[in-house]
């Protein structure tokens, strides 16, 4: 399988971000921040990113989504769109786990030894959160994603410890700001460690939410002074 271009989609936050990846000198990126815009912007970008190398889809080799944790709206956008052009163009899915590219990203600049967390919020109250070190040629994973509160992240951070994020929310002094892998992080990961899912396998592929989806029920007056659930 020719795996090259390689389109990278990253849907698991506010940002909408793509992608088209060849090798580390030969690609293109884009980033949309306007939350709640990524279902009518995202195949625009994509796109945008096909004509800049004045390729169609039906020349790429694959198409790399950001599985997550994240926004559970957000990924679902993004991987519906993924497998729709991988079922249209018959061409391979790879999922790539989101805080592993963010990992891969910040492993190329953090130094050898270095312990961080990458987060992400949940909800008012929780987080999602793993944990790597730095390597040789890479990182490792100490801890795997899991959804904490922010008093139990306060008893696992040391003042050594660094964490990448959209906001300092555990108030570190080693806070590195990242709303999300890029999509040339997320193109190196499956060129690096994915595993091409075919076709025909794609239907009941879904996201990786790590926490059950759930609406909560809001209280509200109405006009005759009467209490309304919604």
């Amino acid at each position: 399988m020719n795996k090259y271009p390689i389109l990278a989609v990253e849907t698991s936050s506010s940002v909408c971000a793509v992608g088209i990846y060849f090798d580390s000198t030969r690609y293109t990126q884009t980033q949309h921040f306007e939350t709640r815009k990524h279902a009518s912007i995202i195949i625009p970008l994509i796109d945008n990113c096909l004509s800049n190398f004045g390729i169609t889809a039906k020349e790429l080799g694959c198409i790399a989504v950001s599985e997550g944790p994240g926004s559970f709206t957000g990924l679902r956008i993004g991987l519906s769109a993924g497998k729709g052009i991988c079922t249209g163009v018959q061409i391979p899915l790879i999922m790539v786990p989101t805080f592993s590219a963010a990992a891969f990203e910040l492993s190329n600049f953090l130094p050898l030894g270095s312990h961080f967390f990458v987060s992400s919020k949940v909800n008012t109250t929780e987080y999602f959160v793993a944990k790597f070190t730095i390597i040789d040629n890479g990182f490792e994973i100490e801890h795997s994603v899991e959804v904490v509160t922010e008093d139990e992240m306060k008893t696992r951070l040391t003042e050594s410890d660094f964490v990448a994020g959209s906001t300092n929310w555990f108030r570190s002094r080693n806070f590195i700001n990242l709303v999300c892998p890029s999509p040339l992080f997320v193109a190196k990961w499956a060129e690096q460690f994915g595993k091409a899912i075919q076709p025909a396998e794609i239907d009941l592929i879904e996201p990786e939410y790590y926490k059950e989806f759930t609406v909560h029920k809001t209280a509200i007056r109405t006009k005759e002074n009467n209490e309304k659930i919604l």
